[in-house]
């Protein structure tokens, strides 16, 4: 996506995420060489300093993104982000006396007053960009956020580092103190320029007690499956980094790696979730998250040198060999799948978190990312002095527990991953006229039907959450049992053979559009044995009258001879169908509730069936 075509609001956050990035890059870089070297020299181990760098900045995000949440859920957003940028003036000129002098523990404040600045700006990023875009565009949103930052981040620290070993620039603290002041001013210039959003109404008093503060936004968020299972998996990603970035004691090749291919599978993931939460995608990130890491493993022991953790090598190493080759590809495309199983997770929460506790719950997230990545410093002391690479494997092994736990508790993830699938690898699906569908509030859709994939494929196009009403002997098939259990499916039968299943169809559906729910139909009633519309059932007349629900004509094209359509003749004939052949979903104009009757909405579907593309 060209810049051009960027939203406003997220033009004007991307250029404060990227000052922001260079300013805690080159600052925190600056601060973690010097107190490392510090470090070194009073004889600290070597093996314990990055849990004394990482506790010194992660000890903040610990004790302050409860109260950070709540300051941004009861104060405006914007203003709060521009004194919370320009109080962080103080924090530079602190950092900068530590530089010039030295001294270790004005080098640890220093790095803790970061992470103490940090702490406070996070939640208020997220929650920002949650309220700045349109729902359509908060994917784009995370996407460029993850990408932006972090690369920012890297170039800031990079930066820092050439000044390091510059023979010419080493020690010169006041030298890094003028270039991080210059990063500071431009990222409080544009923190000054993000558009101001409505006061929030007065909130209950704010608690000062982090424990408590932060048990009450974790309960609020256990109340939502979806909301705490996607905390869960943003925080588990954090210890998955977190267990990577520390294999290297210096900022590699490795870091920009992982850091390029997060940024490139974040942008992928944008492209591919077509303007909607997908979160399809984050079974399919795991996967490949799992899979590179153990061959990251298999890869390291096939290398030349074995007594050598053959990832930690320098890239010129790795480069001569095949073996060394395989690391570095394995490295990247490990990172992208975390951009996949990273977005639609980030943007669940944004979207599952009501606004009035959106901050509080982003700073609980944010909470448990700091745990989490705490818990990986523990994971990396626990297999100190195992085999190179070990802990690769292990965290493979991991990886796949943790995603089989959350997708148990969550087929949702499972079912958007398989109509996904359908809709664009399988097919190579278009859609057009779905503007009509209200991003709030009930409507009936009503389809035509032409294969057993329909639902999936609808389900997969319609940016919002759909009832499907389906014929019950469908839920007695063993893999559609599962599948429509996961989307709760509404079941329905013939009214002369089951009566008390229609009439419960009929009430389960009104209950449906009564929540403001999407309901999809197909009056049809049964799947078409011979490519043509067959008559529609009047029962959609009385769906609409008693719900008072608009009804919106869609027309399934190109279906007729797939695969799983009941076109007579050899399954061989629909096996040789190309994959990703073009089949498109056409919808129609909305029809009032009064004027619905079945007679005009299968008007209205053959005419879309008919209609040139």
């Amino acid at each position: 996506m060209r810049s051009s075509a960027l939203p406003r609001p997220l033009r004007v956050l991307l250029e404060s995420w990227l000052w922001e990035g260079l300013y805690e890059g080159f600052l925190g870089f600056c601060l973690v060489w010097r107190l490392g070297e510090r470090a070194l020299e009073a004889g600290i181990a070597p093996g314990a300093l990055p849990a004394l760098l990482a506790g010194l900045y992660l000890g903040p995000w610990l004790l302050f993104s409860p109260l950070a949440g709540q300051l941004a859920d009861r104060l405006e957003k914007s203003r709060l982000l521009l004194r919370i940028r320009r109080a962080g003036l103080g924090v530079w000129a602190f950092s900068a006396v530590a530089l010039v002098t030295g001294a270790p523990a004005l080098l640890a404040i220093g790095l803790a007053g970061l992470g103490l600045q940090a702490a406070f700006c996070g939640p208020l990023r997220l929650a920002l960009l949650s309220e700045r875009l349109e729902r359509e565009h908060l994917v784009s949103g995370n996407a460029f956020f993850l990408a932006a930052s972090s690369g920012a981040v890297l170039l800031g620290a990079i930066g820092a580092w050439q000044l390091a070993l510059e023979p010419g620039f080493r020690g010169r603290g006041w030298l890094e103190a003028l270039v991080a002041l210059l990063f500071c001013v431009l990222a409080c210039r544009a923190a000054g320029r993000t558009p101001a959003l409505p006061e929030p109404p007065p909130g209950a008093p704010l608690g000062w007690n982090p424990v408590r503060a932060a048990w009450k936004a974790l309960r609020l968020a256990a109340g939502r499956r979806v909301l705490h299972l996607s905390m869960l998996g943003v925080a588990w990603l954090c210890f998955f980094a977190q267990v990577l970035h520390a294999q290297d004691s210096t900022l590699g090749w490795q870091l920009v790696l992982l850091v390029g291919g997060l940024a490139c599978g974040a942008l992928l993931c944008q492209r591919f979730s077509y303007e909607r939460l997908e979160v399809g995608l984050v079974p399919f990130g795991s996967v490949g998250m799992s899979w590179f890491a153990f061959d990251l493993f298999l890869a390291g022991r096939a290398f030349p040198t074995p007594e050598i953790s053959a990832p930690l090598l320098g890239a010129g190493q790795l480069m001569g060999t095949l073996a060394g080759f395989r690391i570095l590809v394995d490295l990247f495309l490990m990172a992208a799948f975390a951009g996949f199983f990273a977005i639609p997770l980030l943007t669940a929460v944004q979207q599952h978190s009501e606004a009035a506790w959106r901050s509080s719950a982003l700073a609980a997230s944010l909470l448990l990312n700091a745990i989490f990545s705490c818990g990986a410093l523990g994971f990396l002391a626990a297999v100190e002095g195992w085999a190179p690479g070990t802990a690769f494997a292990i965290l493979a092994a991991l990886n796949g527990l943790v995603a089989a736990y959350i997708y148990t508790l969550t087929p949702e993830f499972f079912l958007r991953l398989l109509a996904w699938l359908l809709a664009h690898g399988v097919y190579r699906l278009e859609a057009r006229g779905l503007e009509g569908i209200p991003r709030e509030g009930p409507m009936l859709l009503a389809c035509n039907h032409v294969s057993f994939a329909d639902w999936l494929v609808i389900a997969a196009t319609v940016k919002r959450p759909v009832r499907f009403v389906m014929w019950h002997a469908y839920a007695r098939l063993p893999l559609l049992r599962y599948l429509m259990r996961d989307a709760r499916v509404i079941p329905i039968g013939s009214a002369r053979q089951a009566p008390e299943l229609v009439e419960r169809a009929f009430h389960e559906i009104a209950e449906a559009l009564a929540q403001g729910d999407l309901v999809c139909i197909f009056p049809e009633g049964r799947i078409t044995s011979d490519g043509s519309l067959s008559r529609f059932r009047p029962g959609i007349e009385r769906m609409a009258r008693e719900s008072g629900a608009p009804v919106l004509p869609l027309a399934l094209r190109g279906f007729w001879g797939s695969l799983l359509s009941r076109q007579p003749g050899r399954m061989r004939r629909r096996l040789s169908r190309p994959l990703r052949s073009k089949v498109e979903l056409v919808a129609g104009r909305p029809i009032p509730a009064d004027e619905v009757t079945a007679e005009r909405v299968q008007a209205e579907v053959a005419s879309l069936l008919s209609a040139e593309a």
